[in-house]
């Protein structure tokens, strides 16, 4: 029997997915989401011309590449999205090579072409990049789109159903039912809630199905408009209730029992590991879903937080950030460290908790956002990690090569003598070295407490200036 094909819908953030897919659907989903980019895989389903297509909408931000390749193997082809007035950028060279090591059939949409763009530059850019278009000595197939007019939009559906026939999808209905997860989260009133794709058979309701490691005795489906079905077939998006545990994103199911899944311990929960000479930032991370979780974990775990500190994450799930998140950190009296949230909210116990422990929670409902404030967040941490803290108040020239003769203060801490040293101006490291000799009075001493001046001679390469800071970790 033939079979509806799976169309996913990659591109650069801000090219117009998503608003591509608001004139299919005749829905707006664009206008809420927040920071106006996609950051979960949603999957929809219309008719045109009499037959049905399902499309994956997937997210833009860098952030997200796993999340855009899952979407590009389960699709049966895609549309490459790119902004007729912004061309080829660079997850749209991403999203080229998804498609390549997926071998997914696509063709190119250009959008915003109501904004007066000159289609040429995309186009030479698109080649540039290796995608020659039909018209432009290749074969790939494209559509000129407006998402807020329309225009283009039923040329673009015809088009990708001309492709799909080329593909002879088919399925049948009495096979047993297959298919993907597209996105796991917990919902605080239903439980688990899965969005899935079925790719073969029927899936109904009260049927026993696996996923990974994670098994459901299907309780409730939903088709995309949330509305409640019995069954549902081949291509069909669709909303399972009834899994126990929670599958990964992209896990393929099918009918049967999972055995029993153990009850995995937190990562790292019971293990502190105390490197010499390096400052450990301890982080737990919670997202809304797997996927959210998975993108919001790839970049925290990205973010540099320089020399002589680590990030380690000790935790990360799905759920609101919970008394028992912060607990941890009360428990193992871990003094550095934050509970970080994407499009998770803290509960009233977590956040009082946090707040009378000192415990850092960050979060946002947008990728970018999280991601900047994790950033700061983490190099004020470092900061304060410093052992100790001088600042540079005059200059008395070089003893030799490399030694410079300072005057400073102790802001934080204390200035050990013969101990490694980091420079920093304005926040930012230039140089590292060693303090090579250490006076207070005029006398040598080993070591300098916080809020005394003293004199001191660093070995150094780089050029040090009154107001920079001589930082000991």
């Amino acid at each position: 029997m033939k079979r509806p094909p799976i169309i996913a819908v990659v591109g650069h953030v801000d090219h117009g997915k998503t608003t591509l897919l608001d004139a299919i659907r005749k829905a707006d989903v664009a206008a809420g989401e927040a920071g106006g980019i996609t950051q979960s895989i949603g999957a929809y389903e219309i008719t045109h011309g009499g037959e049905k297509m399902t499309f994956i909408d997937t997210p833009g931000h860098e952030a997200f590449m796993a999340m855009r390749h899952r979407g590009a193997t389960i699709a049966d082809l895609a549309i490459l999205v790119v902004a007729a007035d912004d061309g080829v950028q660079e997850q749209t060279k991403e999203a080229i090579r998804i498609l390549a090591e997926t071998a997914t059939p696509y063709v190119v949409a250009l959008t915003k072409v109501d904004r007066g763009s000159n289609l040429d530059k995309a186009k030479n850019d698109l080649m540039q990049a290796g995608v020659l278009l039909e018209g432009y000595g290749g074969s790939t197939s494209w559509q000129a789109v407006s998402g807020k007019t329309g225009e283009g939009i039923p040329d673009l559906l015809d088009l990708l159903l001309l492709v799909a026939d080329t593909l002879g999808l088919d399925y049948d209905r009495a096979s047993p039912v297959a298919g993907f997860v597209l996105e796991a989260r917990k919902d605080a009133k239903r439980g688990l809630i899965v969005s899935a794709i079925v790719t073969d058979g029927t899936l109904k309701t009260g049927m026993d199905i696996v996923a990974g490691k994670a098994g459901a005795r299907v309780r409730s489906l939903e088709d995309g408009n949330r509305a409640r079905i019995a069954s549902c077939t081949a291509s069909c998006p669709v909303v399972i209730g009834g899994f126990k545990d929670m599958p990964a994103a992209g896990d393929a199911f099918s009918s049967g029992t999972a055995g029993p899944v153990p009850v995995a311990a937190r990562q790292n929960r019971e293990r502190l590991v105390h490197e010499e000479g390096v400052t450990a930032i301890n982080i737990i991370i919670k997202a809304d879903s797997h996927g959210a979780l998975e993108a919001a974990s790839q970049a925290i775990r990205a973010i540099p937080v320089g020399e002589g500190a680590l990030v380690r994450v000790v935790s990360e799930g799905v759920g609101d950030i919970t008394d028992g998140d912060v607990q941890w950190f009360v428990a193992t009296e871990s003094e550095r460290g934050m509970v970080i949230g994407f499009n998770v909210s803290a509960t009233k116990p977590a956040e009082t908790m946090a707040k009378t422990n000192r415990i850092a929670i960050v979060a946002s409902r947008v990728i970018y956002d999280l991601v900047r404030s994790v950033e700061e967040a983490l190099k004020a941490m470092a900061k304060a990690a410093a052992s100790g803290d001088l600042e540079v108040l005059a200059l008395f020239g070089m003893k030799g090569r490399g030694e410079h003769v300072i005057g400073g203060k102790v802001v934080m801490g204390e200035m050990k003598n013969e101990t490694a040293v980091r420079i920093e101006r304005g926040g930012e490291e230039i140089g590292t070295g060693m303090i090579a000799s250490l006076q207070s009075g005029k006398k040598p001493v080993l070591t300098v407490e916080e809020g005394s001046e003293c004199g001191l001679m660093v070995k150094a390469e780089c050029d040090i200036k009154v107001g920079d800071h001589i930082i000991i970790r």
